[in-house]
């Protein structure tokens, strides 16, 4: 296979040349919204792909709630009535799966609701727009990442869970 005049490298004819622009800082990527807050590193949430599956869900002027299950809330497999169409309950659990990558504090009722995917219930749903309910009133949550000085004794970028935009 040939590359086209001007992208070649004779010393590594397998190699693919191509040119790369500088866009400048990452804003927006995959709904992911990084800012870089003065106090230095990067802060990342999901504050619009929140706000759009609040409104897939039909809960964008829902009522916010403190936490995103009740604690010690024992839920069986075949508690409730089936869904007769489980599609929006896939999308919704599906996309707050996606939604813990900058919130793992919804990791473990996401995961929890995660576990019905296959015969959902009206009580599963519940347990879903509970989770909904809480995004709603912490929709500024995210990571913030900051670097450690190379003459610290920890060393790497350490994320913080961040209750709201810095």
């Amino acid at each position: 296979m040939r590359q086209p005049q001007g992208y070649e490298d004779p010393a590594h004819p397998e190699y693919v040349l191509f040119e790369m622009k500088d866009m400048g800082r990452l804003a927006y990527f995959l709904g992911l919204q990084i800012t870089y807050p003065v106090s230095g590193g990067l802060f990342v949430s999901q504050t619009k792909y929140a706000k759009d599956l609040l409104h897939k869900a039909g809960m964008q002027s829902c009522r916010a709630c403190s936490t995103p299950c009740k604690p010690h809330n024992q839920i069986l497999t075949d508690s409730g009535e089936l869904l007769s169409d489980p599609t929006m309950f896939r999308s919704v659990v599906g996309a707050l799966q996606y939604l813990t990558f900058t919130r793992p504090d919804l990791a473990y009722a996401v995961n929890t609701v995660y576990q019905y995917m296959n015969s959902p219930t009206d009580v599963h749903w519940l347990l879903v727009k509970r989770i909904l309910r809480y995004v709603q009133g912490t929709l500024n949550f995210g990571i913030k990442f900051t670097s450690i000085s190379p003459t610290s004794k920890k060393r790497g970028s350490v994320p913080k869970l961040n209750r709201g935009r810095v």
